[in-house]
Parts: structure tokens; sequence; C-alpha cells
């Protein structure tokens, strides 16, 4: 098989603990954050650079993917519940955290939002007007996905790289994926090259 015999494949590690994050800097290509809270992803990235630096490694040579779900439109209500589904998955992920280590130990922007937090029923996992969602505020959603017209995603993308992340993973799973993707490639992919 080609794609077989074309070398050692990149190993990308995707996490949002501190330990996990310094593992990620020893041995990964790549670190998968499934968000776009630049504070957060600068935030991850101090440990990912531990864990490089302790392994002696140029954290400059480990790539960042942010991982989130995008809107492109003017009305914000209707993009943020269109996106509302990804926090709330992330909360997963948070609760776990929070299990694992003491309040010191992560910060608060990330951990705030889950207190309010019901049962998560899978069923409904990542899926547009899931209940799941219901205790996601409009600024969590505003900080972990990229909503609004086509300006705000120019500059939140610029923010993103210059907090480091470079690559972006679209989520196409929040409803009119086709729009989305013509929309990227005809108004934001070529404005970011």
């Amino acid at each position: 098989m080609p794609w077989a015999d074309a070398g050692i494949p990149s190993v990308w590690v995707a996490g949002y603990g501190p330990n996990a994050l310094r593992c990620a800097g020893r041995i990964a290509d790549g670190i998968i954050l499934q968000f776009a809270d630049v504070d957060l992803i600068r935030w991850c990235l101090g440990f990912v650079r531990q864990g490089a630096e302790s392994a002696g490694r140029d954290v400059a040579n480990i790539r960042v993917m942010s991982a989130t779900a995008v809107w492109v439109a003017d009305d914000l209500a209707k993009a943020r519940d269109q996106v509302r589904w990804l926090p709330a998955l992330v909360s997963n992920h948070v609760v776990d955290l929070i299990s694992r280590y003491t309040p010191e130990e992560l910060p608060e922007e990330l951990t705030a939002y889950v207190r309010d937090r019901k049962d998560y029923d899978y069923l409904h996992h990542a899926e547009v007007g899931s209940s799941n969602a219901a205790f996601v505020s409009d600024d969590i959603v505003d900080r972990y996905c990229i909503v609004g017209p086509v300006q705000t995603h120019l500059r939140r993308l610029q923010e993103l790289q210059e907090a480091g992340v470079t690559q972006l993973n679209i989520y196409l799973m929040s409803g009119e994926e086709e729009k989305t993707l013509e929309i990227y490639g005809r108004d934001i992919i070529p404005v970011c090259r």
C-alpha cells in the first residue's frame, strides 16, 4: 500500500490536562486542542513547551491544531445555537480534568462553565439543538467556537495563529456543511494565504 510506505506517520496527541500536554511536548509531532480559545490555547502550550524542553525538543517543530465548530453569519443568535454542542462536548473532558487535578492546577476560564452542567446524554452527543448544551453560555460559545461574519473569522484565525496554532480543523457537523466550505474556500482561505 503506497500510503504505508511513505515513511513514519506523524503522531498527534489530543489533550487538555497538564500531564497529557507535557507528554505531547515530549513525544508528539502535533497537539490537538478542541477549542478556539486563544487564552486556553496559550495555557495548554505552556505545558507542551515544558514537555518539549524536558526532552530536548524544539517546541517550534510541534504543530498545533485548533479543532472547533464554526458558523459564518451575521445572525449571532443562530450561529451560536448551531455550534453550542461543541463546548458541551468539551465539557466532558473538563469534568474529567476536574476529577484528576486540584482547582489550583486548572484555569478558572476552563472549569467555571461546567458548574451548572447537568447530566450529559450521549444519545444526543455532538447534536445541534441538544439539551446537553443548554448550560453553555454565549460567551463560552464565542470563545470555544468561531461564529459571526467573515471578518470575525479572519480576525479569530489571525489571533489563533499568533497564539501558536498552525492548523484549523473545522468540525463539519453543525448543518449547512457545503455552504460553510464554500464560504471558507471563497472568502476566508484565500485571505489567509
